[in-house]
């Protein structure tokens, strides 16, 4: 009897064990290129990101969705860089709109976008490869302003 009782614990602690190494490496593990996740560095801020390429994704967006966490965001990848157009149809809450070069320099900032200026169309002043899209008050909250330099890791497209 307490040999079976001393093999079960044995093989909780082992299990125990196991899983705290797994998370531990699974945290520790970069991310994919293919991911649809990564993480931006903006200043000493990290900003959690949903990354979009596809062309019903780019056109999507956060459409649809009830909200989006504290420093989350979608950024969108384009093909080349141009003048992408942005508007709130379908949105829930308010946004604040980044247009980033390919360089990962901002170049226009929409704030605080709210739901009811649809069918309004924000478009920068200047081309974008990326536009980075999160809560309504993250950029001044982050210090984003126009020249802002925010690190992209590499995105396969």
């Amino acid at each position: 009897m307490k040999r079976t009782g001393l093999l079960i614990l044995s093989g909780i602690i082992l299990i125990v064990l196991l899983a705290i190494l797994f998370i531990g490496r699974a945290a520790e593990a970069p991310q994919s290129e293919n991911s649809p996740f990564l993480t931006l560095q903006v200043g000493d801020a990290s900003l959690s990101v949903e990354v979009v390429t596809s062309a019903s994704d780019l056109q999507k967006g956060l459409g649809g969705r009830t909200s989006i966490g504290d420093a989350d965001g979608m950024l969108f990848v384009f093909p080349k860089e141009n003048y992408y157009g942005f508007w709130m149809e379908d949105m829930q809450f308010a946004i604040d709109i980044i247009w980033i070069t390919g360089e990962g320099s901002v170049v226009y900032i929409a704030d605080n976008v709210t739901p009811e200026s649809y069918p309004h169309v924000y478009k920068p002043a200047s081309p974008a490869l990326y536009v980075l899209e999160v809560p309504a008050g993250d950029a001044a909250r982050f210090n984003i302003a126009t020249a802002t330099d925010i690190t992209i890791p590499h995105i396969s497209r």
